[in-house]
């Protein structure tokens, strides 16, 4: 049981690291457009690449944050209803009831992602603009690695939420 507990809390930790890093990709976003704004504004002279490579480095930081979202309670709820819940062990047994669509979800995301990546890989899927070919993906393999990630962190979610709906009691 320690070495399972280990094994999550290392987890959680590169989890947590792991959602800072991504959180920075905001920051390669930002310079980009400014990088296109003064260049089109500035200089009269928009660049062909800065909008295209922003959009894929967003759906990268889009999708890459689900796991971290999910570690720290961030992913929207309908509070109204969830709030007025008596108790933690109440909200438990609404979080288990309500897991099998998450992990269906994460399921079906990951039957239809895998295959269409692995094709577009194949077939080296680029962003067809008339000056430059972007590839594309390494940003469409952000879908599943991401749902792998946000799986993982579900499945620790699930566990701990089913013991305090158990318990009735949250563990240490």
């Amino acid at each position: 049981m320690q070495k399972l507990k280990r094994l999550v809390a290392a987890y959680e930790n590169m989890n947590n690291h792991w959602g800072v890093f991504v959180g920075y990709w905001i920051y390669a976003i930002v310079v980009i457009i400014c990088i296109e704004v003064v260049a089109r504004y500035g200089l009269n002279a928009p660049t062909p690449w800065a909008n295209h490579l922003a959009q894929l480095i967003f759906g990268g930081f889009i999708v890459m944050g689900g796991a971290y979202t999910l570690l720290h309670g961030g992913h929207t709820r309908m509070d109204l209803i969830y709030r007025r819940l008596p108790s933690d062990r109440a909200r438990a047994i609404v979080d288990v009831a309500t897991s099998v669509f998450f992990f269906f979800f994460c399921g079906a995301l990951l039957y239809i992602a895998i295959p269409y990546c692995w094709q577009a890989t194949l077939v080296d899927r680029r962003i067809h603009s008339w000056v430059w070919q972007a590839i594309e993906w390494p940003t469409l393999w952000c879908i599943p690695v991401a749902c792998v990630l946000l799986l993982i962190q579900g499945l620790i979610t699930f566990v701990r939420d089913l013991r305090l709906a158990i318990r009735g009691k949250r563990q240490t």
